[in-house]
């Protein structure tokens, strides 16, 4: 395909398994596909299925093609896609390798890595046991050594062989794509030591897009006047936020764990509320119903999925935003999010999360190797304990969220874009 990219808008066919507000990754479509047709590029959409039917659409302006799995079969995608002629495939999350492999021969492709495809067999790229601490195997045959005793995933054999498999049909699609774009540094160093040249590798920060006002504070520049701290005096309740999937490796049982520690070091009531949904969350409801049985001062509240707006809402009420996860999170996005309404955040020191969590500066990082409640409790201790250092956290947060904000990320994948067509018009990789 040989294309003069000023001649006409770039073409993009953007692919993900669903495109309702699921999780991060539609998060992050969500904010980014609008962004691309107001600035001029044509985009399609290809999912393999309208579900869940229970979170909001995508909703895009004006009319963009979609060509649907679930309706359209893998035959009538692929001929969809490719009657449409984009310039440019970006792949995101897609759980049929058959899809996955169909896209790759129709057009120059990008691959957006939100989560360890094609690096471990779960995708959480964590053990559980004997604790619950990131992994930092190469992927490969042992993996199936460790995968059941380690407590990788599930416990069912079958489902083992069955992802091993299909991790292992990714990884040999990697090579493929022209381009890989990660959202912080240590997803580009995961997919450096996983063979992925470095140079096709693009660390994109991962910012909003959405049309935000500028703000005013840099990192290092905190103003003198200090926001005050929620809360800081007195006997009023220690207010603390989670927001996210609720899965295993999204740490909810150690953050329970901690609330006691957190409680008795502080001395106030503490109240945590929890926003989200998924496949644990009845687990967590009853570890939390324990909890407050024999701890009067802690009240936790499950709210589930909030709109954008509530969580908005829910984040400038709170004094601090928790981040259990044990598993080594790409980027964990929701900080930053945070962070504009001067939320500050603990987590673990796991993944990406280093990236944007600056310790001292934005909240502080407790230790993921491993992850404990105790650590946890010690760093949302030192974030809270004093309301002075509280309200440098406050204006540090939303200084970092600032200045992670990328305003020119939509420009950059512009060019990762065009930089995968060069080989097509005689031009090599930058």
């Amino acid at each position: 395909m040989s294309i003069d990219a000023a001649s006409r808008p770039l073409r993009v066919a953007v692919a993900n398994w669903s495109f309702r507000r699921v999780g991060g990754t539609e998060t992050y479509l969500s904010a980014i596909l609008p962004q691309m047709l107001k600035h001029g590029m044509e985009v399609g959409i290809v999912r393999e299925m309208e579900r869940p039917m229970d979170r909001a659409r995508i909703e895009l302006p004006g009319e963009v093609p979609e060509w649907n799995l679930e309706v359209l079969g893998l035959d009538g995608v692929l001929q969809g896609v490719r009657d449409w002629g984009p310039d440019v495939i970006y792949t995101h999350i897609l759980e049929d390798p058959d899809l996955e492999e169909g896209l790759l021969d129709i057009a120059p492709s990008v691959f957006d890595a939100h989560a360890y495809y094609g690096t471990c067999i779960s995708g959480f790229k964590a053990h559980a046991w004997p604790v619950a601490r990131p992994c930092h195997k190469q992927f490969g045959l042992p993996c199936l050594i460790h995968y059941l005793p380690r407590g990788c995933g599930g416990r069912n054999p079958v489902t083992m062989v069955r992802r091993f498999q299909r991790e292992v049909r990714r990884a040999k699609l990697l090579p493929r794509y022209g381009a890989l774009v990660v959202h912080s540094s240590y997803m580009r160093e995961e997919y450096a030591q996983h063979g992925v040249e470095r140079e096709r590798i693009f660390n994109l920060s991962l910012g909003l897009f959405a049309d935000a006002p500028a703000d005013p504070l840099e990192l290092g520049q905190v103003p003198v006047q200090l926001v005050p701290a929620q809360a800081a005096t007195g006997k009023a309740p220690v207010r603390l936020v989670f927001s996210g999937r609720m899965d295993r490796p999204k740490g909810g049982s150690l953050l329970l764990e901690s609330l006691p520690l957190i409680q008795r070091a502080l001395d106030r009531p503490v109240l945590l509320t929890l926003a989200g949904d998924g496949p644990v969350r009845e687990r967590w409801e009853r570890e939390a119903a324990h909890l407050m049985r024999h701890h009067t001062d802690i009240e936790v509240v499950f709210a589930g999925w909030l709109s954008s707006k509530d969580v908005t809402d829910l984040f400038s009420s709170g004094d601090l935003l928790t981040i259990p996860s044990v598993w080594p999170e790409p980027f964990g996005r929701i900080g930053v999010e945070a962070g504009r309404v001067s939320l500050p955040s603990v987590a673990f020191a796991v993944g990406g999360i280093p990236d944007w969590l600056i310790d001292g500066v934005n909240g502080h990082l407790a230790s993921g190797e491993p992850p404990t409640a105790v650590g946890f409790a010690e760093a949302v201790v030192k974030a809270l304990r004093d309301p002075v250092h509280h309200a440098m956290l406050r204006n540090g947060a939303r200084a970092r969220s600032a200045g992670v904000i990328a305003k020119d990320a939509l420009e950059q994948l512009r060019n990762i874009f065009h930089g995968v067509l060069r080989p097509r018009v005689g031009v090599g990789l930058p």
